[in-house]
């Protein structure tokens, strides 16, 4: 035997033995009475209604004990004797017993022979809880016949009824039940009703006496199975006996064949409680979990016949009532049959309605297409640009109206032709490769490309393509539209040529501007500069009418200053060329500085200049410059247009804004001049212009320098009252608070030094030391470099590109004085550290850690022209 064999032949045993390993459940059926007794034969009907007798993993053995026929305490024995040896070795799941008997059995030697099987039990007679006391294996169902109810139905079916005959046998069952009768009697005292008990008596004498029984009276048939004459009958003899020979109707709280029936103990029904129960034991419930049931399963049943025969109204019998033997209608026999042919006929006609609805909603939906279609059409046609559409193949399938005019063909000669039969060849290639490359891709398309018509005409256009899909989102074809940009390019070429035109305008614009802006700056400093010197009068060498046309001369030469200021800034804001500086200052202290110099303007004036500083911050980040800009703009505003009362400055926080607002007591600005209040050379009137002068800029300057700071302002007025601007700046209080520590040389501002005689004397014998200053505005310097030139050897250079050139070439100066504002710092870095360099700058302007390293000395503006030269001296 190969190993194949060996383990085929080891999995077959390992097969078989798990195979029946597992035994089948046994039962044992334990019934009192004899096979073919209908009684019985029923209860086992209802055993297996529940359980499956066909079972393949459960053994029935079924036992009859006959004690019907016999009923010594002999056969008793011989049963226990012959039970023990048949089934000694059989161990049984469970045992189900049928009546008093095999109940009683049980009891005596379920523990003996069975070995304490668990029980279901039915057809008990009268149960009460002492007949299952200490018997905690055993549970079932009661067998009550309830004879009240049924002499209510009596009473209910038969009015009329004035007697009642109780059919009874004496045997110990008979005798049970009498008792039950005579309880039930006791419930009706009337003399109207009268109950007779027919008991000791054969049976061909009870058949003579049901023969004459008078009018109105009623049998109820209990149990009679002997006679007077010890004679034992069937089931079914007796009540099929009376059915042939009682003159009156015949009912029973028993299941019997032949009479009208009654409120019936039912054999089948039983027997199905006691299935029920043994079907929960096989389950794996326990038994002492399963209580018994006390109240018997009866039900109302009745025969057909019987009720027809003594003309019973069907619609007086109780709910639920069991009627037996009656014919089977057409629809009751066939009634499966009816109801899913019923419901195919529903299913169908549903359908056909679905169906009909379908076609109608596809009608409809037809019509709307049609019309959808033809307005799309129209809609397209409308359209004045060339619109068309093509399949997969790219044969045309549709186009507008435009496009019929730019091919130059009607529409029935361009469908289902390809771009190949409409234009020449040379170009129908180019489109027909980008269609191709359209449909691979399914990416939208969008390109320039030239076409050449049969006059020879050159049109330059743009194409937009994209696909379509189908319902099943498909690729379908393709859609484009043709825009013809010949005359766009056209027009496109010379408003090229016009632009680059306009950019040399106004660049040679800008450029006159800032040479003539500085050109006039320069004498009309000097003019502002000698004027107010001779406007002192020291020398008192000039009258007054000298001195009136001097300030004359001053203030004229004051506001021209103003308007190149403002010509200038104007021309740098719309090139784009004004850089916001951000660099963390003193806000308070900026505030004050302002008010510490329109004060002395105010107060010459007569008004009164309030500042308020309701914030609680003081650093923000922002450009200094600019700020103080607008606001001196916003406060000459106030000094020219109020007569009396107060200029206030007042400054708040606005959530992530530090708010400053100039109010005034002056003239006002009327409502509807509001909106126009920023724009370019407006201003509330002709006459405000003539009377108190200015150019309509400073507003429109201040505007943009506020959005520019990326803030906002805001004019609120009321004629006659005052006007009050609100200026709304972020205060960027983060990069504020993270300000580099930056350790800066000493500032030596205000930085005075007693001088001896010693210092003196040195300084007239040594040579003059040379001195380079830088700035982009000589005039403001004017008066440092009159006075330096007494003692040092003075070289002024105004140019960015001349002053690293002389760096370059001459580098033996004392000190290099340079203004930083507006100069490219990382060249200044370069400069050599073994100078005496000074810078002067914006207060707090932030310079890197290597000029802040070369730097000798750095100035704070505004310069104090006095102490400056002062402190030159004692470098």
């Amino acid at each position: 035997m190969n190993l194949l064999s060996k383990i085929l032949l080891l999995f077959i045993l390992v097969f078989n033995t798990i195979s029946f390993s597992k035994e089948n459940k046994k039962i044992l059926i334990l019934h009192s009475y004899h096979h073919t007794f209908n009684w019985t034969d029923r209860l086992n009907n209802g055993i297996f209604s529940v359980l499956d007798k066909n079972d393949a993993n459960t053994e029935y053995f079924i036992e009859y004990m006959d004690t019907k026929r016999f009923v010594n305490i002999k056969h008793y024995d011989n049963l226990a004797k012959i039970y023990y040896e048949k089934y000694k070795n059989t161990k049984f799941d469970l045992i189900i017993s049928s009546d008093n008997n095999a109940f009683n059995f049980l009891k005596k030697y379920n523990n003996s022979i069975f070995k304490s099987v668990p029980v279901s039990f039915c057809g008990v007679n009268s149960l009460v809880k002492k007949d299952v006391e200490n018997f905690e294996n055993f549970t079932g169902t009661n067998e009550q016949a309830d004879i009240t109810k049924n002499i209510e139905l009596i009473k209910t079916l038969h009015p009329n009824t004035n007697k009642i005959y109780i059919i009874i046998d004496t045997t110990t069952t008979g005798s049970q039940i009498k008792k039950q009768v005579d309880l039930a009697i006791k419930k009706y005292p009337n003399k109207n009703l009268v109950f007779e008990f027919i008991s000791d008596i054969t049976y061909n004498n009870l058949k003579t006496k049901v023969k004459n029984l008078p009018k109105n009276s009623v049998i109820l048939l209990t149990v009679f199975f002997r006679d007077k004459d010890n004679n034992f009958f069937e089931w079914n003899d007796v009540s099929i006996m009376l059915s042939k020979n009682a003159n009156v109707p015949v009912y029973s709280p028993w299941e019997f064949e032949g009479i009208i029936g009654g409120y019936s103990i039912s054999s089948f029904f039983q027997g199905k409680a006691a299935g029920t129960i043994a079907k929960k034991i096989l389950e794996g419930k326990k038994v002492k979990d399963i209580p018994i049931e006390y109240v018997s399963p009866n039900k109302y049943i009745f025969n057909y016949e019987k009720l027809l025969q003594h003309g019973i109204n069907q619609d007086l019998l109780p709910k639920n009532s069991i009627i037996q033997n009656k014919p089977i209608t057409f629809y009751e026999h066939y009634k499966k049959e009816i109801i899913l042919a019923l419901i195919l006929f529903i299913m169908m006609f549903i359908f056909i309605i679905i169906l009909l609805r379908n076609i109608q909603k596809r009608k409809e939906a037809e019509i709307k297409i049609k019309k959808q279609l033809k307005f799309q059409q129209d809609l397209i046609d409308n359209v004045d640009t060339p619109i068309y559409y093509k399949d997969l193949e790219g044969k045309y399938i549709g186009c507008n109206r435009a496009f019929e005019n730019f091919i130059n063909q009607k529409k029935e000669n361009i469908m289902g032709k390809s771009i190949y039969g409409l234009i020449p060849k040379k170009f129908a290639k180019i489109y027909d490769l980008k269609d191709k490359e359209l449909l691979k891709s399914g990416e939208a398309q969008r390109y320039e490309e030239v076409l050449e018509n049969n006059e020879k005409e050159t049109k330059h256009l743009v194409f937009y393509k994209n696909i379509f899909y189908n319902e099943k989102q498909e690729i379908d074809g393709l859609i484009g539209v043709v825009f013809d940009i010949t005359k766009i390019r056209e027009y496109s070429l010379k408003l090229d040529s016009q632009n680059k035109e306009l950019i040399e305008a106004n660049k040679s614009r800008d450029d006159f501007l800032a040479n003539m802006s500085h050109e006039l700056k320069t004498p009309l400093n000097s003019i502002n500069i000698i004027s107010s010197v001779m406007m002192k009068n020291k020398d008192e060498k000039l009258n007054n009418e000298q001195v009136k046309n001097l300030k004359v001369i001053n203030s004229c030469g004051q506001d021209l200053l103003f308007l190149i200021n403002d010509v200038l800034d104007i021309s740098k804001l719309e090139a784009g060329e004004i850089i916001i500086n951000y660099q963390v200052f003193d806000f308070y202290e900026c505030m004050n500085k302002l008010k510490n110099m329109i004060e002395p303007q105010a107060t010459k004036k007569g008004l009164t200049l309030v500042l308020k500083y309701e914030s609680d911050v003081r650093l923000i980040n922002s450009d200094e410059q600019r700020i103080a800009q607008i606001l001196k703009n916003l406060l000459s505003n106030a000094l020219k247009f109020t007569q009396k009362g107060e200029i206030r400055i007042i400054v708040k926080d606005s959530n992530n804004f530090i708010s400053i607002c100039v109010e005034d007591d002056g003239i006002g600005i009327a409502k509807e001049k509001l909106d126009s209040i920023f724009d370019r050379f407006k201003q509330v009137d002709g006459s405000t212009s003539r009377i108190y002068g200015g150019t309509g800029l400073g507003l429109s300057i201040c505007k943009e320098l506020a959005n520019l700071l990326k803030g906002s302002i805001d004019v609120q007025s009321v004629l006659n009252v005052g006007t009050k601007f609100i200026l709304n700046l972020p205060k960027n209080t983060n990069k504020a608070n993270e300000k580099e520590n930056i350790e800066k040389p000493k500032t030596v501002n205000n930085y005075k030094k007693e001088k001896t005689l010693e210092d003196l004397d040195g300084k007239i014998k040594e040579e003059k030391k040379n001195i380079l200053i830088f700035n982009n505005d000589p005039i403001s310097y004017l008066k440092i470099i009159v006075k330096l030139k007494n003692d040092y050897e003075v070289t002024q250079i105004n140019n960015e590109k001349d002053l690293f050139e002389e760096l370059e070439n001459k580098n033996n100066y004392s000190h290099i004085i340079i203004d930083t504002n507006n100069l490219n710092l990382e060249e200044l870095e370069k400069i050599n550290p073994q100078n005496k360099l000074i810078l002067i700058v914006e207060k707090e302007k932030e310079l890197s850690k290597n000029l802040l390293k070369n730097a000798s000395y750095t100035y704070n503006k505004p310069l104090n022209t006095e102490d400056f030269i002062e402190n030159i001296n004692l470098l």
